[in-house]
């Protein structure tokens, strides 16, 4: 397994992301609060990348934060996100034991250092059926009212999972019902009852790269398959990749619509949430590779 990227090398990495201007830096994982220099990265991150601000964002189970990170990562990070799938005996059957109870933990460390996280939530056929439940502990217990859903994948370590997929319209539309009642029908909602997903050709590709603890680059964290290998920041800098990258921009002119009409394996195309790793997977030969 190939090295992580150096403190020295994550500050070369820096320079170029400030010349790109993205709005957000995302930390992720695995568990980035395993890697003992995070906050010595974050220093040289902020010291680099001044002007323009960068939205940092830390995503964590939650697992190692305690009282003296939590106030770490308050002066760090713009944002945190605790993945967190549902109520206690959902989310340890998916995350493992104790995992419901050191994410609660890590969320109230959080607020008592006086950074208020959001809940990031995969949505599955597992935890949909509690959902209206588990939001209305995060309202009510938790004090929580920001948080994201995104749908199952059966990508990677759940591509033998699908058994775990789920509808995301349904998914959509129980937290919609959900915010209807709190709220009333909120400004430009419209009817809640009639919600509509809004048509997209596209997924969104180009807009994020995701990068590798040993510096490899890739369109987003599911097409990180060989063939979509964009470069190594140890052989290329990162303006380079994403400026010159013939996969990246091929990737960015696929429309999903178009290749629906053009393939019947690729149907489910004009259905909700569907993203490129899903495509891949039933028609490899639509991608480009090198």
């Amino acid at each position: 397994m190939e090295a992580e990227l150096t403190l020295d090398e994550l500050v070369t990495l820096f320079e170029d992301i400030v010349v790109l201007e993205p709005q957000k830096v995302v930390f992720t994982g695995g568990e980035p609060l395993m890697r003992v220099d995070l906050f010595e990265i974050t220093k040289a991150f902020r010291r680099i990348a001044a002007h323009p601000q960068i939205h940092l964002c830390l995503m964590s189970n939650g697992s190692l934060i305690n009282e003296e990170i939590a106030a770490k990562v308050a002066e760090s990070f713009n944002e945190i996100r605790i993945s967190v799938d549902g109520p206690s005996e959902i989310n340890n059957k998916l995350r493992g034991n104790g995992a419901f109870e050191t994410a609660m933990k890590a969320v109230r460390y959080l607020r008592n250092a006086g950074i208020v996280p959001s809940v990031s939530i995969t949505l599955s056929s597992l935890n949909l059926p509690s959902l209206i439940n588990f939001l209305s502990f995060l309202f009510d217990e938790m004090l929580i009212t920001d948080f994201h859903l995104t749908p199952f994948r059966p990508v990677g370590r759940g591509a033998k999972c699908s058994d775990l997929i789920c509808s995301w319209k349904d998914a959509q539309l129980i937290v919609a019902d959900f915010w209807q009642k709190r709220f009333g029908d909120l400004s430009g909602s419209g009817n809640l009852k009639g919600y509509k997903l809004v048509d997209c050709g596209n997924c969104g590709i180009g807009s994020h790269i995701n990068i590798q603890p040993n510096g490899s680059v890739y369109p987003c964290h599911v097409l990180s398959a060989p063939e979509f290998l964009l470069g190594n920041l140890r052989q290329i800098n990162l303006t380079e990749i994403v400026w010159e990258s013939t996969i990246l921009k091929q990737l960015q002119n696929l429309d999903f619509i178009q290749l629906a009409e053009h393939d019947d394996r690729l149907n489910y195309l004009f259905k909700d949430a569907i993203c490129m790793g899903e495509v891949y997977r039933d028609a490899p030969e639509l991608f480009v590779k090198k």
